[in-house]
């Protein structure tokens, strides 16, 4: 591991906490998503779809995409009948048996409850795949219900962090993950976080202001590993930028002469492929910058703390929304809707909105492989 490299990510981390952690969007959410499951998960309650769905309150945002929503399967499959319920209790009940430490062992266990859910979900619904799991989910529910014993996980933003530090240990390989190379690598990253006090000291701050402001204390005491601290700056390292003008610091091997022209042969194919994919990412910019915001003037919101509302103002990608004994309130486009804030029930917004998270999507995925090819080629 690359402990330099390392280094600037804490350094990022630290000097764009606050531009991910506004009155508009925490971060950490992730703590009060993990607090929330702890607060009401109960594998023996009655209605246990209706359960899930409370204890995940909040967890679409980390978990969720337009065609993979676990926790919308898990809570429809639930109300199907009885006996799929069963099942599904059946099989969390085995996910999350707090007496197996083997990481061995739970990794299997996890493998059988993606395979189990998705094989039930074939038989009822095939054609919700979108209701389907993956690894990454049934990992998402083992740090919510044990976050001292593991670490949650998103496959994109674990490959590129762990490539970026020059992890040696193969974490991923054909779609699937090894937990416990996973779980290594994020206690060496918790080894060196453990000696950068202003990290701990400005997440202790930033929960306990957020403890303050919610009147649950359980908040600050959810993590007392900081194994969701270790996440977060992976999670964000990806979806903050983190790696933009970061050079990957890769020594170069010895070569041979002979094997130098294979290098440099290899070296101008890289480049033309990242040309090739910076003009794709130029025309899907044009593309995005082309669409412009919907009217919304005097259309109705809804805010989930806040109620229904009316759109008072609209200048370009800023809003103003009135509601009805809180005033008004100022929210930026899109990410008051695409971020769940705000609910409309306008359809060329619904459209905007659509289109606008499929480019982005695309050029967040798009750039994610041209900085990869630019650090090879470095």
């Amino acid at each position: 591991m690359d402990i330099e490299r390392l280094q600037k990510i804490f350094e990022s981390y630290t000097d764009k906490y606050d531009s991910f952690n506004t009155d508009e969007h925490k971060e950490i959410y992730k703590w009060i998503v993990a607090s929330r499951f702890q607060k009401y998960w109960d594998l023996d309650a009655e209605d246990f779809g209706s359960m899930f769905k409370m204890a995940m309150d909040g967890a679409d945002l980390l978990l969720s995409e337009s065609a993979f929503q676990p926790i919308n399967g898990i809570v429809h499959m639930c109300r199907q009948d009885s006996s799929v319920q069963e099942f599904i209790r059946d099989e969390f009940k085995t996910l999350l048996d707090d007496e197996v430490s083997d990481l061995t062992e739970r990794q299997a266990r996890a493998e059988n409850f993606v395979r189990n859910i998705n094989d039930m979900l074939r038989k009822t619904e095939p054609e919700k795949w979108k209701y389907h799991q993956e690894i990454s989910s049934a990992m998402m529910f083992l740090g919510f219900a044990y976050p001292e014993d593991n670490y949650l996980y998103k496959e994109e933003e674990v490959r590129v962090f762990a490539s970026y530090i020059g992890y040696e240990s193969a974490i991923q390989k054909d779609d699937q993950v090894d937990m416990a190379a996973y779980y290594q690598m994020c206690e060496d990253v918790l080894a060196e976080l453990q000696q950068h006090q202003e990290i701990l000291d400005m997440t202790a701050e930033a929960l306990a202001m957020e403890a303050r402001r919610r009147d649950d204390q359980a908040i600050t005491e959810i993590d007392g590993e900081n194994h969701l601290l270790v996440f977060d700056i992976i999670y964000c390292a990806l979806n903050y930028e983190f790696y933009e003008g970061l050079q990957s610091g890769r020594k170069k091997s010895r070569k041979s002469a002979a094997s130098e022209t294979d290098a440099e042969q290899q070296a101008r194919s890289l480049k033309e492929e990242a040309e090739q994919l910076a003009a794709e990412i130029e025309k899907a910019m044009q593309e995005r910058n082309a669409l412009t915001y919907p009217e919304l003037l005097h259309t109705e919101v809804i805010h989930a703390k806040f109620g229904t509302g009316v759109i008072v103002e609209q200048q370009d990608k800023y809003l103003k929304a009135e509601f009805p004994g809180v005033g008004v309130k100022k929210f930026v486009l899109p990410n008051a809707f695409t971020g769940g804030f705000l609910k409309s029930t306008s359809g060329d917004y619904a459209a905007y909105c659509s289109k606008m998270t499929e480019l982005d999507d695309r050029i967040r995925k798009m750039q994610l492989q041209l900085n990869l090819l630019k650090m090879n080629l470095d």
